[in-house]
């Protein structure tokens, strides 16, 4: 699934080109947005013009005029790409919208639809049960705010970390990645954890985080960018599938567990518990 520094970089590539642009036509491709948008979609979206491209966490959020929103998640194969609009679509595009003056339509990929797109009018979006949920993005929270969101939980850090209502952004990856950097053990006990310790692991994070997105996230699978360029932050992983490979601190072998269902990577020697 695309994380904070996947979707930023998306984000960043959206703001730069369909800034400004009219929507001339928009069509839901798949029953599985269809069931939870309205039956005129289409109508409603079409003409309108695209105000501003916003994120948090792992979503987008697409504001448009006449005070409509829609609200995008990747899951886990979702892309966005920008196409010719003669290009032919394909039987995994869920989306496409029509943009002018630019003359390109802008798709919506998903190969295993999961992923999730909405029209809601703006008034709307802090009730939206997806999106209201979330807690503080991983960019924006401040250090003191980060440590007494972890510090209340009697929560082990990594499915912690992983948990968009405390903080939003991190999956898989980018906690392993900081946690590994923080030299802290994914499964020690968050309400345990000192100031020091904390406030170490706020800091891992913001530098794995602004590291991704200078490298333009990591491409494992799925991932691409709005111009289909793959990231390369993947080169960097100092854990994360890294599993009996050497540490690149210590030289130990690094480890692969299972918590909450999720594959976790970590040195046992740097990270201990």
């Amino acid at each position: 699934m695309p994380e904070l520094p996947e979707v930023e970089t998306v984000v960043a590539g959206l703001r730069r080109v369909i800034v400004g642009q009219r929507i001339a036509r928009a069509r839901l491709l798949t029953r599985q947005l269809k069931r939870v948008n309205p039956k005129n979609f289409s109508e409603q979206v079409s003409g309108k013009t695209i105000r501003a491209v916003q994120r948090k966490g792992k979503q987008i959020i697409f504001e448009l005029s006449d005070g409509w929103i829609l609200w995008l998640h990747f899951r886990m194969t979702g892309k966005l790409w920008l196409l010719g609009l003669d290009e032919p679509e394909t039987k995994f595009d869920a989306a496409a919208f029509e943009l002018q003056p630019l003359g390109k339509k802008l798709v919506f990929y998903d190969q295993r639809r999961f992923g999730r797109l909405k029209l809601l009018r703006k008034e709307e979006l802090g009730r939206f049960k997806e999106y209201a949920r979330l807690g503080p993005d991983a960019l924006e929270v401040s250090a003191n705010e980060f440590a007494e969101r972890l510090k209340k939980r009697k929560r082990m850090l990594k499915p912690l970390l992983l948990e968009q209502t405390a903080i939003s952004g991190l999956g898989n990856i980018y906690a392993d990645e900081s946690l590994f950097l923080a030299k802290l053990h994914p499964a020690a006990t968050s309400f345990r954890l000192s100031k020091e310790k904390l406030s170490r692991l706020y800091a891992s994070m913001r530098k794995v985080l602004a590291r991704a997105i200078r490298a333009g996230g990591s491409s494992i699978r799925d991932y691409s960018a709005l111009d289909g360029r793959r990231g390369y932050f993947q080169i960097e992983h100092k854990v994360y599938q890294r599993t009996g490979l050497p540490c690149p601190v210590c030289g130990g072998k690094i480890r692969r567990i299972v918590m909450g269902q999720r594959s976790t990577h970590f040195c046992p020697r740097c990270q201990k518990r």
